[in-house]
């Protein structure tokens, strides 16, 4: 399989795609055994020794390495014409014409400097690949932090519901009991299976490559808010200086001063043909039998000016060119940054919040559960609000996550090597 192939398939399903990578990166790089737990630093450090470690096997055939298998020679004729006329069909009275146009030093040497550029181009095929592994292998961290974070959570919901229906099956003998209060902890009972079913295989399609090493995890080194918060603001976009395409600028600087040279070299030949002709027999004493000739080329003549021009224009912009590209990727940087940190913001009021609601229903309790003819169902429905509150944080949790991945990306800070881990 090529690496077009595969990078299609990396880009079919965003799920399929963190499946694939982290089940390679582990059976590659963690030989685990029976009850092994894997944490954030273990998981990405694995990650990064097997990109980096596979750099050179993944990479298709370089440019340069095809060079030495297709060497080129520059000619020393640039081009050869042979003429022959005649007059009446007389074969006797045949003329011949040959016209060589030579090349120069200059110019051989401007071809051969021009094809060697052709061998340095970039090829970004494995790297794309490798990037892309390293973006799924984020994703799957945080995909499996949600995951576990939801599961203990959508336990202790269920519990408190079957203790609901408990509870409601028994009010079912008491008179002027209202039935709907037994139907809807019945359907909620069915919608948090849903929930559950979903989440787990959602969770055995990540875990199925690792079941036969029974991998848990541990996300007691992740990255907290605050320390999001923290590295996220004082990061300067302005300060980025290079991109991803730093090599490809190089390489168009580089082929187009090649150019450039051969243009110059070119428009310097002054000899631009030299011939010779063989008028055959006759006996006009005005007509010569063998003539030479030679056509020169004037050196303010404007034959390549255009060219030359269009090239140093060209060149000249190669700067511009990735200054535009530093801007576009600064503005994206600062937009996801501020993208960001309005998300913590709102984080933090909305646990501030749930801190507060989940007090007020904690002193409710203790005071209904003094009084004469406490309803056990009011304290499961306290309860039941506290563990949605924690799910909704965790979404909020889990956005701000996704978000810092996007900032990570966005200012190409994921991408710089040597790989740093930005989830401890």
């Amino acid at each position: 399989m090529n690496p077009l192939q595969i990078q299609s398939k990396l880009l079919s399903c965003r799920i399929r795609e963190i499946a694939l990578c982290c089940s390679l990166i582990f059976l590659c790089v963690f030989k685990l055994n029976a009850q092994e737990v894997v944490n954030t630093s273990r998981f990405l450090s694995g990650v990064f020794d097997q990109i980096t470690g596979n750099t050179q096997a993944t990479i298709p055939v370089s440019h340069s390495d095809e060079s030495s298998i297709h060497s080129f020679k520059p000619a020393y004729i640039k081009d050869a014409e042979f003429r022959t006329e005649t007059k009446d069909f007389d074969l006797g009275d045949q003329s011949y014409r040959i016209r060589v146009s030579p090349s120069t030093k200059a110019i051989r040497s401007a071809e051969e400097q021009l094809y060697e550029a052709y061998t340095q181009e970039p090829r970004d095929e494995g790297q794309t690949i490798f990037y892309s592994r390293l973006e799924s292998a984020y994703e799957f961290w945080i995909d499996q932090f949600v995951v576990n974070s939801q599961a203990t959570l959508y336990e202790d919901w269920k519990a408190v519901l079957e203790d609901k229906k408990k509870v409601t099956e028994k009010l079912l003998l008491v008179d002027n009991f209202d039935l709907s209060d037994y139907f809807e902890v019945d359907n909620e009972i069915k919608e948090l299976h849903i929930k559950m079913m979903s989440a787990g295989q959602r969770s055995e399609l990540y875990q199925n490559p690792f079941t036969a090493s029974e991998v848990s995890y541990e996300f007691d080194d992740m990255i907290s808010i605050d320390d999001i918060k923290s590295f996220v603001t004082s990061f300067n976009p302005a300060s980025i200086e290079n991109t991803l395409k730093e090599e490809e600028y190089l390489y168009d600087q580089i082929m187009l001063e090649k150019e450039l040279d051969l243009e110059i070299a070119e428009s310097r030949q002054i000899l631009k043909f030299a011939e010779i002709s063989y008028s055959g027999p006759h006996n006009d004493p005005f007509r010569e039998k063998v003539s030479f000739g030679v056509g020169l080329r004037l050196p303010w003549d404007g034959d390549s000016r255009l060219k030359i021009h269009e090239l140093q224009y060209k060149l000249d912009n190669i700067n511009f060119d990735k200054t535009i590209q530093i801007r576009e990727l600064f503005v994206a940087a600062s937009e996801e940054k501020y993208k960001l940190l309005h998300q913590i913001r709102v984080h933090e009021e909305l646990v501030k919040l749930r801190e507060e609601q989940a007090a007020k229903s904690e002193e409710f309790i203790q005071t209904i559960a003094l009084t004469e003819g406490f309803n056990p169902l009011h304290a499961l429905e306290i309860k039941e609000q506290s563990i949605k509150a924690k799910l909704e944080l965790i979404d909020s949790l889990e956005d701000i996550y996704r978000s810092y991945i996007s900032f990570l990306k966005r200012s190409e800070l994921l991408y710089h090597s040597p790989y740093r881990n930005y989830l401890i």
